[in-house]
């Protein structure tokens, strides 16, 4: 009989220690980064693009574009070259795609994603319809109108 009380207890301990080494649920981080990105800026190397010049590519209808679904799935636009593949939210501020078969970080902070390529190059998208490339637009136009004004008063 002690030895069944033995056995059992034994059993009840492995089945607790076994039940805890599960740990608790991964927090899922998707909802930071799913949506559409519009790329705002380009830094670095001797392709470096300011704010100003994604509006008038805009403009001209060209646009590049990081669609992150919520599958787990992303489609990258770049002016009409399009790429697809699987990207993963491993932290709160940190995603990783996988490009051309490797893996690329890119980081969150402050409304935008940064994507950093070959440590030089940095692309920086806002979220589609966000304030940071809604106000990027809005001053590109008011500098626009004001440079029009400029123009017709000293035509005049």
């Amino acid at each position: 009989m002690k030895k069944i009380a033995l056995v059992f207890a034994l059993a009840l301990a492995l089945s607790f220690g076994l039940a805890s080494c599960g740990g608790a649920p991964k927090e899922d981080f998707t909802p930071n980064f799913a949506g559409t990105w519009e790329l705002i800026q380009v830094e670095g190397g001797d392709n470096s693009l300011s704010q100003d010049d994604f509006v008038m590519l805009k403009d001209l209808g060209m646009s590049c574009t990081l669609n992150l679904a919520e599958d787990g799935t992303y489609t990258f636009d770049m002016f009409g070259d399009v790429s697809s593949d699987a990207w993963e939210a491993v932290a709160a501020d940190t995603a990783t795609l996988t490009m051309s078969g490797q893996s690329v970080n890119v980081t969150l902070a402050n409304d935008t994603l940064t994507l950093e390529q070959g440590g030089d190059e940095k692309l920086i998208f806002a979220k589609a319809g966000a304030p940071a490339a809604a106000e990027s637009s809005a001053a590109s136009s008011e500098e626009a109108a004001a440079e029009d004004e400029a123009a017709a008063s000293s035509a005049a």
